[in-house]
């Protein structure tokens, strides 16, 4: 009697861990694993970055700007993403979309150099010159050695008309780095518009920067942003 009940008790014990293994195999897909989220949405963002870069280079800036947004879900793509939909922007000639993400990214990174020469290029096409010049300027004294700073300074003093100060800086220009493939272009540029007699020191005049000085620019490095 007693044994009939030990094997009875052994036997419901049995069936019982039988049940919780069984459970256990039926949910198992149920148990989140660590992490798996995030390594999904970093996979997702760096699909919609590199569709961004597609768009990008085949000129189509807002569809290239829409999907760097998108990538900016992954935390470590979230800085470099939005300077470049702001550079997008910038290319489409959506001056005030482009400037309006350099300054957010500007606040959070006010050293950046990069950041400041994107808004001073926006600045200028959209007509501020004397704003634009001023912040080249500054922009020339932090970086000397950099040349495309202080030929979209000599730029937007041509464009302004300002011929003996576009002189002044394009032969420094010349000194500094002298086998610059611009500087002849400058010069017969400077040449016809003086054979014209069109120099003055009014503002007003609209910039034509070279939109390559700007899409060359250096990127921030990531991880600026919250």
């Amino acid at each position: 009697m007693i044994r009939t009940r030990v094997l009875r008790g052994a036997a419901a014990a049995a069936a019982a861990v039988s049940l919780m293994i069984a459970s256990c195999r039926s949910n198992e897909l149920e148990i989140p694993v660590p992490g798996e989220v995030s390594i999904q949405v970093s996979n997702i963002s760096k699909e919609y970055y590199a569709i961004a870069e597609a768009y990008f280079d085949l000129k189509k800036y807002e569809k290239a700007a829409e999907n760097y947004k998108l990538a900016m879900r992954d935390k470590s793509l979230r800085t470099a993403a939005y300077y470049k939909a702001g550079r997008c922007y910038a290319m489409a000639g959506q001056w005030d979309k482009a400037e309006q993400i350099f300054r957010v990214l500007l606040k959070h990174d006010h050293d950046n150099a990069t950041l400041t020469a994107s808004i001073a290029y926006v600045t200028a096409m959209k007509g501020d010159l004397k704003t634009a010049a001023a912040m080249y300027r500054t922009l020339i004294e932090r970086q000397p050695d950099n040349a495309s700073y202080l030929k979209n300074y000599i730029s937007i003093l041509f464009e302004d008309g300002k011929l003996e100060q576009t002189k002044v800086y394009l032969a420094i220009l010349k000194e500094t780095f002298p086998d610059d493939a611009d500087i002849e272009t400058f010069e017969q540029k400077l040449k016809e518009k003086t054979a014209a007699g069109t120099s003055t020191d009014a503002d007003g005049t609209d910039a034509v920067l070279s939109d390559a000085a700007h899409a060359d620019a250096a990127q921030p490095e990531p991880g600026a942003l919250p």
